[in-house]
């Protein structure tokens, strides 16, 4: 092979390449776009080998053969990872306003109640989890402590919420002397009781705009034509400009919620399903505070 075969094979690397690198000055962004980047290089370089074939080019039959395998395998995997990119995007969470759903969060009360399933030498045909009676919430106050979360400032951002319980030594003698009552009540029934501690009215998963602005991308991005696009940029790899946009709009954030629950003798700030307003007036004051775009609180 010639020097200047040689070159002509990565031709339709090339704006790979420059894509790529325009991205490199984000290492987070750079990294969720490598797997994308080598499946694009690849097909890239499958595809001008095979014009070349096409082309009348002497290989060696073998290497024909080899060419054909990589590349049945290379477009498979590309075609996975289009399908799991589209799929995430088409599944995308509602859209909700940040301050609306992280205050409500905030002041979201948690509860703690009692399931019985069955044991493991239970031969009963009813296998589901049942809540059980009376139906009592142990929750008699609480307060939430969670660390108020960074801003990010995007046009989708997605907030992914985790919520952790913790239990002050007299609530927690309180749950385990319950528990161990219906412990009691069901055992003869070839059940087993397990405490749940939940939040109902928690938003964990979901897309806000923080910038009050639009530009449109991820509408776009979901339109027919978009997708039709994306179909032949998959066959020929150039997939990476649609998740190089996609990245650009879409952006993440982990918050954590964390709920201290107490016995009435610890007489925290919320009682039983009420809400905490001291902490979701806490959270206010630091959204005006650091909202330095104004595009957060000013329409609240």
């Amino acid at each position: 092979m010639e020097l200047s075969d040689f070159v002509s094979i990565f031709y339709l690397c090339i704006p790979t390449i420059i894509m790529y690198i325009f991205v490199l000055y984000s290492p987070t962004l750079a990294s969720k776009l490598i797997s994308t980047v080598c499946t694009d290089f690849l097909l890239n370089i499958l595809w001008s080998l095979i014009y070349s074939i096409y082309c009348g080019d002497d290989y060696d039959y073998l290497f024909k053969i080899f060419i054909c395998i990589v590349f049945i395998i290379v477009f498979a995997i590309q075609s996975f990872k289009a399908f799991c990119f589209r799929r995430g995007l088409k599944r995308l969470p509602p859209q909700r306003d940040f301050f609306e759903s992280i205050h409500s969060n905030i002041g979201s009360a948690p509860s703690i109640k009692f399931h019985h399933l069955p044991s493991e030498s239970s031969q009963s045909s009813c296998q589901q989890s049942r809540e059980c009676s009376p139906s009592i919430d142990l929750c008699e106050t609480w307060q939430d402590i969670s660390p108020f979360p960074e801003i990010t400032y995007c046009e989708h951002l997605r907030v992914k919420t985790k919520t952790s319980f913790c239990l002050t030594p007299k609530a927690q003698t309180a749950l385990n002397a319950h528990e161990a009552l219906l412990q009691n009540k069901y055992k003869p029934l070839h059940r087993k009781v397990v405490p749940r501690i939940q939040c109902n009215n928690v938003y964990d998963d979901f897309v806000s705009n923080t910038l009050n602005k639009s530009t449109g991308t991820i509408t776009f991005l979901k339109s027919s034509f978009a997708r039709l696009l994306y179909v032949i940029a998959v066959v020929f790899g150039y997939r990476l400009p649609f998740e190089i946009a996609f990245y650009l709009s879409v952006k993440e954030a982990n918050i954590r919620l964390i709920k201290y629950i107490g016995s009435k003798e610890d007489n925290f700030r919320a009682n039983g399903q009420g809400s905490d307003v001291q902490a979701q007036n806490g959270f206010k004051q630091y959204i005006s505070a650091v909202d330095s775009n104004h595009s957060i609180h000013e329409t609240h």
